[in-house]
């Protein structure tokens, strides 16, 4: 017999559950659930607050901070429409209502994605038009084209003889134009003066409207006559000759990409250089610089043709982010001629492509991406996957159960300590319920569960944002999909009023060939009023196989951060059968409580025994 001690004085090597728990590092853990690795301890999460006293009336899918004249609000995206952090209640924002498609919200659990431009939000999702909001109201997105203007030739004036066509355009306070009304045209036998009667809108935003004329017997090309500073006036008489008319229009104003059809085609968006970029399953859509409901480019190619369909478009430093289920590529911006700006598409990844749009995070130069089958990291060349054995299990489980859920999984960035968070469905076929966590800086991953410790059921954001305030303090505001309430994360103890639960389940050891006996364990960590269970397990066996278990108080008198466990596999055992020596074991912490403890470290004492053959 030989007495063995194990000096476990780093614990920082995250979950490994890929692989047999014997083959792992003696940092790492088969298991590790609201524990994170910090440098060479283990500490345990901080809680989740509670934000909002009064909840939103439908799941929360999106959150997004707005901010207008110094005031800041959190607006969420619901399964039908939107609501805002009114002081602590989450007040639904009111649609315009019309007979306009977009103009009521069905149901529809997909996620929002919601950008902020100056004074306006836009948000779009699978199955719904592009939505443009302020605090005060939704409506649908883009500016329905004028009907044709009237013309009649009147008596002398300024308009040259000759044809000329009339067409007018609708203007709002942001500068977006509408696509041009069909063109009147209308003959001058001598210089004529020209009456007009001019459409109205009935987009309340629309606050000027612009008429156009084409040159003398010149219909090829619109110039501005004059701007009408309101949305009332209908009657306009034309009196300038050609010379005297103003700019050329540009044309190309297109609607938002799906607007007014029959059935709502978008499915993602995101902000990159001044622009708004909208995806469908087969096409990325491009508004005008500075003008988001104002679209004038299509961008296609992107291997829609091979079965597979376009998912999530982000912005990555110089790189727009394209993402098929398939293939990642990424737009860039290649100079400007006399057609405008132009774009490039290269292909990142033929291989890893992604199935969650709200997965994709960038963070420090580096792109992260959930593909179903690994989570993938790319810091501008080819892409690796980061997932591999270390959270397999999770992911596999992922898979096999709840694969339809992937599109719900949503991404996000801890900037303080350098995280990659996805939360996704891995047990509940309705929600979210486990967040796996890559920490980028050190190579290591580690779960989340949150609202677990008195309910089989955990939870997992189903939206996630980062606010800074004037001072750059930074806020992580949360939604829980069903709890429909605003939450701050890493804020007090509790998740609300629930008590987090942390497990950290460490590596199999086995001793030479032979057989061991586990005598007792030293565990140093913080000095709190409050309990932990210790468990022992031999031979790779379950959690319900444990053979011996203590609960152990952690302000031990005198104080001290080394506690030591009388964990013994001799002891009372927790199973009907007794079983004493074993080839292998493992020690779990399960800790339940309202202080954020540390462990700084383990010592294992063992006594092994040699196998040697009896002669006959």
């Amino acid at each position: 017999m030989e007495n063995v001690a194990i000096n476990l004085s780093d614990l920082g090597g995250g979950i490994v559950d890929g692989i047999p728990p014997l083959n792992i590092e003696d940092n790492q853990f088969e298991r590790l659930v609201n524990f994170y690795p910090f440098g060479t301890k283990l500490v345990r999460r901080a809680g989740v607050r509670q934000v909002t006293t009064v909840a939103a009336d439908s799941d929360l899918t999106a959150l997004l901070t707005f901010s207008n004249e110094g005031d800041h609000y959190v607006v969420a995206g619901l399964v039908n429409g939107f609501a805002w952090n009114n002081a602590g209640v989450m007040t639904r924002i009111p649609k315009i209502d019309g007979v306009l498609p977009g103009g009521v919200y069905l149901e529809n659990e997909k996620p929002w994605s919601m950008v902020q431009y100056k004074s306006e939000i836009f948000a779009v999702r699978a199955g719904s038009y592009l939505q443009r909001l302020t605090s005060a109201s939704a409506e649908l997105a883009g500016i329905r084209a004028p009907t044709v203007p009237g013309a009649v030739v009147g008596g002398a004036g300024g308009v040259n003889i000759g044809f000329h066509s009339y067409f007018v355009t609708f203007v709002t306070s942001t500068g977006n134009e509408s696509p041009e009304s069909p063109e009147v045209t209308i003959e001058c036998v001598a210089d004529s003066e020209v009456t007009l009667t001019i459409p109205v809108s009935v987009t309340p935003r629309v606050v000027k409207r612009r008429i156009w004329r084409s040159l003398s017997n010149d219909a090829g090309q619109g110039w501005l006559v004059d701007t009408i500073e309101d949305n009332t006036t209908t009657a306009y008489v034309d009196t300038k000759p050609d010379a005297e008319l103003g700019i050329p229009f540009e044309y190309g104003n297109l609607l938002p990409p799906g607007s007014y059809a029959p059935f709502a085609t978008s499915r993602a968006l995101c902000s990159w250089k001044h622009r708004l970029w909208v995806i469908d399953e087969a096409a990325l859509y491009a508004s005008k610089t500075g003008r988001f409901e104002t679209f004038d480019q299509t961008f296609q190619g992107f291997d829609q043709y091979s079965g597979h369909v376009l998912r999530g478009v982000a912005a990555w430093d110089e790189r727009l982010v394209v993402a098929t289920t398939k293939k990642m590529f990424y737009v860039t911006q290649t100079g400007v001629d006399e057609t405008g700006v132009r774009f490039d598409i290269e292909e990142l990844s033929e291989e890893h492509g992604c199935v969650a749009h709200h997965s994709i995070k960038t963070a420090e130069g580096n792109l992260f991406w959930f593909a179903g089958d690994n989570v993938y990291m790319s810091t501008g060349g080819k892409p690796r996957a980061i997932t591999t054995v270390r959270v397999r299990k999770i992911l596999d489980q992922a898979k096999a159960l709840h694969s339809d859920r992937w599109e719900f999984a949503v991404g996000s960035i801890n900037t303080d300590l350098g995280w990659y968070q996805l939360s996704l469905s891995v047990n509940s076929s309705t929600r979210n319920d486990t967040t796996i966590i890559y920490d980028y800086k050190n190579d290591r991953w580690f779960t989340f569960e949150h609202f677990s410790a008195r309910a089989a059921a955990s939870y997992a954001p189903s939206a996630v944002m980062e606010y800074f305030d004037e001072n750059y303090a930074r806020t992580t505001y949360a939604g829980f999909g069903e709890k429909r309430h605003l939450y701050e994360l890493n804020s007090g103890e509790r998740d609300v009023d629930v008590q987090v639960r942390a497990i950290a389940k460490g590596k199999a050891f086995q001793r030479n060939n032979g057989t061991s006996v586990f005598r007792k364990l030293s565990i140093n960590c913080t000095s709190a009023n409050e309990y932990m269970t210790l468990r022992l397990y031999r031979d790779g066996e379950s959690e319900l196989s444990a053979i011996n278990e203590r609960l152990i108080y952690l302000m031990q008198s005198p104080a001290r951060d080394w506690k030591r466990v009388a964990l013994s596999g001799q002891g009372p055992q927790v199973t009907s059968v007794p079983r004493l020596k074993s080839r292998s074991f493992q020690v779990e912490i399960d800790y339940t409580g309202d202080t954020a403890i540390e462990v700084n470290g383990m010592l294992l004492a063992v006594a092994s025994y040699e196998m040697t053959r009896r002669p006959i």
